[in-house]
């Protein structure tokens, strides 16, 4: 099965519009750039159209996005979710990222993919959310960038009230969830649920906290990084 095969499968899956040819050509960049920059582990096409590509639209299935949100990707790495969800919506995304390249790489991209809705930004979390970017976006995502203790942290002042924070993860996050309850109630959010979203055509399962942002984050949140390691909320 080739790539655009794999993505266009799993738009149809989701019962998303077409998109497919975008979505390829950005894999394509990002597989082509990885050669000599790296971004990512994973280097087979077929094995990143499915972990990447369909993976980050795959958000869309939760019900949460509406059209023309405000969209932060903390950690967004080499564009996940940020691009796919850019690409297949009118939301204006913000990728966030501390590595340079890896937030040149993003912004080369869009611009070379007319992505006038894909903004890429250099920058820790736990620095900007203390900016004009505190309580601005409707929704906040990350995919496998830390414990959902410390995530909560980093992301939850970024979201206003009423939106939300998609923590994506692996298939067992029953610990993690237990553990971030204190950290969720402190910063102002709550668990709504966590979904299981198997991707189509094979055997991975992912999941996803879905946390509401139910009242605003203390101006003491997030505190500097080596507090957040050492003593999590």
């Amino acid at each position: 099965m080739g790539v655009l095969e794999i993505i266009e499968g799993g738009l149809a899956a989701f019962g998303l519009p077409a998109g497919g040819e975008k979505l390829a050509a950005y894999l394509e960049r990002m597989l082509d750039y990885n050669r000599v920059v790296n971004l990512t582990a994973i280097r087979d096409p077929e094995e990143a159209a499915l972990r990447h590509v369909v993976d980050s639209f795959s958000l869309f299935s939760l019900g949460v996005i509406r059209p023309g949100d405000r969209i932060l990707d903390i950690g967004t790495g080499a564009g996940f979710p940020a691009a796919p969800l850019a690409i297949l919506s009118d939301c204006e995304v913000t990728a966030l990222d501390s590595v340079q390249k890896k937030v040149r790489f993003v912004a080369e991209a869009g611009e070379a993919l007319s992505l006038h809705n894909l903004h890429a930004l250099a920058g820790r979390a736990e620095e900007l959310a203390h900016t004009g970017l505190r309580e601005s976006f409707d929704l906040v995502t990350a995919r496998g960038v830390t414990k959902l203790r410390a995530l909560a942290e980093y992301a939850l002042p970024f979201a206003k009230v009423g939106g939300h924070l998609l923590a994506m993860k692996g298939e067992d996050v029953a610990e993690e969830i237990e553990e971030a309850s204190h950290a969720l109630a402190a910063l102002g959010g709550e668990l709504i649920r966590v979904e299981r979203i198997p991707l189509p055509g094979s055997e991975i399962v992912h999941t996803v906290a879905v946390i509401r942002k139910r009242s605003h984050t203390s101006t003491k949140y997030p505190r500097k990084q080596a507090a957040i390691l050492k003593s999590p909320l």
